[in-house]
């Protein structure tokens, strides 16, 4: 298309008072960059403002160089998508469920292995350091206990992209950053993009992350995911990116943009390291990515060679709303789709797959993200616009209970039914001894609470909201940090609690038994 630019509606979306944490965008059309934009500070303590060639944590906007990178090398004949991963990374044991893990499930999130930074935070680990990117490697090459089967769900998490990084270097690379350079970077003239693992590594122009605590802006620290998506980058050189994805230049994009088919046959919504939506009934692709204090998006609409670039260091800023309307402003006339919104109400969990949800104003809260719903028959299924990644759909049954279908993976979820319990019952040690973690549960209140143990960097509780039965669900209020879980104990023979099985958004029922009978 032939883009007229409203560059004013652009500049005054992005404006923020300048004292504080800031933003950077661009909009591309017509095969270069037509607007681009940046407000506020890369740095409150040295006054440094954002500029095109501010750095920034891209996070899970890193994921699409990675699979660029990877489907180049299957190109060049150097391996084959379709390649068990354990070729390549021999050392791996065997899945539990004895089937291949290929390169494909890894790119696809598709997997089903047991996320390595989900379990970083079960622990009690919250922040990069030096050696944790190796400590993550190395727990990803030990595991043989999986979440899911391969190719049957899709259930995003790092541990794809952590071993994916780890198969670049092995082709002959001193790392995976320098895989990325020669296939990406170098050919694309991207000079500021690299790898950055964790807080100890200075490097110039970097934006610093800030969250919000009692209205003030505080430099974030709880961004442990640095470690499985290490990519900073520009304004400038995404810019530079996002012109070369949409003008053909990277040939990878064909393979990457396709959506994944699952073992039935059903299409989700995401390709090789790049979500595949629509916005507005265009295709839509790209990737967000999110961290306290660091926020990334970038979206193309190839059909229309139009596609927007979002990057901020506060945590108010979220880029699966802001570039939706930077869309709005590039493509005028854009008759939005918005179906009426589900009537469907309620909380529903089962302590058979460990779920949670909410179901409230047409939208879909789970352990992890939040998705629009819009109806479908006499359910409800998550809309096809831009937003969250996942496929979920479902209905309320007769009985009250919700049928619902999450990824790929059909479930029962009972209504939450809270009432009276006895926390002596609960209260005691907890120890998780294939991931060396500790938790001490402990009456708070009227109610439970949690205390992520030894080995972490520093204690960390929440509180155990009560759902039913042996249900509880694990909501934390620390700020730019969404770790939401549900806790699922068990009892023995004779009745006595003396297990607990943990389920988060990528991690599902790792068990924790109890050791002490009482906390201490």
């Amino acid at each position: 298309m032939t883009a007229t630019v409203d560059g004013a509606a652009l500049d005054r979306l992005v404006a923020l008072p300048g004292d504080g944490p800031g933003v950077a965008a661009a909009a591309i059309a017509d095969g270069r960059v037509v607007w681009s934009g940046c407000a506020g500070l890369a740095s409150l303590a040295q006054g440094t403002p954002v500029r095109p060639d501010t750095r920034f944590h891209l996070v899970s906007l890193s994921k699409p160089f990675t699979a660029a990178t990877m489907v180049a090398a299957s190109m060049q004949g150097r391996l084959s998508l379709d390649d068990d991963i354990r070729r390549h990374l021999p050392e791996m044991p065997e899945p539990d469920h004895g089937q291949p893990v290929t390169i494909r499930h890894l790119l696809s999130m598709t997997s089903g292995l047991d996320d390595v930074l989900e379990i970083d935070r079960l622990r009690g680990i919250w922040h990069p350091a030096p050696g944790r990117a190796a400590d993550l490697l190395a727990l990803a090459l030990s595991r043989s206990r999986t979440s899911a089967r391969p190719g049957r769900r899709y259930m995003y998490g790092n541990v794809n992209f952590v071993l994916a990084d780890e198969i670049l270097r092995r082709l002959g690379h001193e790392s995976a950053d320098a895989a990325r350079r020669a296939a990406v970077y170098d050919p694309l003239g991207l000079a500021s993009t690299t790898d950055r693992h964790h807080d100890g590594i200075p490097l110039a122009r970097l934006a610093e992350p800030y969250v919000q605590d009692g209205g003030r802006w505080q430099r974030a620290t709880d961004i442990i995911g640095i470690c499985g998506d290490p990519v900073v980058s520009t304004l400038a050189d995404l810019g530079r990116w996002a012109v070369a994805l949409l003008s053909g230049a990277v040939p990878a994009l064909a393979e990457m943009a396709r959506p994944t088919s699952l073992a039935d046959g059903r299409a989700v919504r995401y390709g090789l390291g790049c979500l595949v939506r629509s916005w507005r009934g265009r295709r839509a692709i790209g990737h967000f990515g999110t961290q306290p204090g660091y926020k990334a998006g970038m979206i193309l609409l190839p059909d229309l060679g139009v596609g927007t670039v979002f990057l901020s260091n506060r945590e108010d800023m979220q880029p699966g709303q802001m570039i939706p309307r930077l869309l709005e402003i590039l493509v005028p006339g854009a008759a939005p789709a918005e179906p009426d919104a589900p009537a469907a109400t309620g909380e529903y969990a089962s302590a058979g797959s460990g779920e949670w949800v909410r179901l409230a104003g047409g939208l879909l809260e789970t352990v992890g993200p939040s998705y629009r719903l819009q109806p479908d028959g006499d359910g409800f299924r998550t809309t096809d616009e831009l937003g969250g990644m996942m496929h979920a759909q479902g209905r309320v049954r007769a009985d009250g209970t919700l049928a619902l279908d999450l990824g790929g993976e059909g479930m029962e979820l009972a209504p939450a039914a809270p009432g009276p319990f006895r926390p002596a019952d609960y209260a005691g040690i907890y120890e998780g001894r294939d991931i060396d973690s500790r938790h001490r549960v402990r009456a708070s209140g009227d109610g439970l609470a949690v205390d992520y143990g030894p080995g972490g960097d520093r204690g960390r509780a929440f509180a155990l909201r009560h759902l039913g039965g042996d249900l509880f669900l694990a909501e934390p209020a620390a700020p730019g940090i969404a770790h939401r879980h549900v806790f699922a104990f068990a009892r023995d023979g004779a009745g006595r609690v003396d297990r607990v099985f943990a389920t988060l958004e990528r991690l599902k029922r790792v068990e924790l038994r109890r050791t002490a009978p009482a906390a201490t």
